[in-house]
């Protein structure tokens, strides 16, 4: 999670963890909407 959210953060090494960073998100969004149904 640390070093998502840097300025520099356009380098083609940072753009498969900002996917995986944002995949995450998505899981933890989804796992809790499931958990409130």
């Amino acid at each position: 999670m640390v070093g998502v959210a840097r300025p520099n953060a356009n380098n083609l090494t940072d753009i498969p963890r900002l996917f995986c960073f944002l995949g995450f998100r998505v899981e933890i969004m989804m796992t809790v909407l499931l958990s409130l149904f």
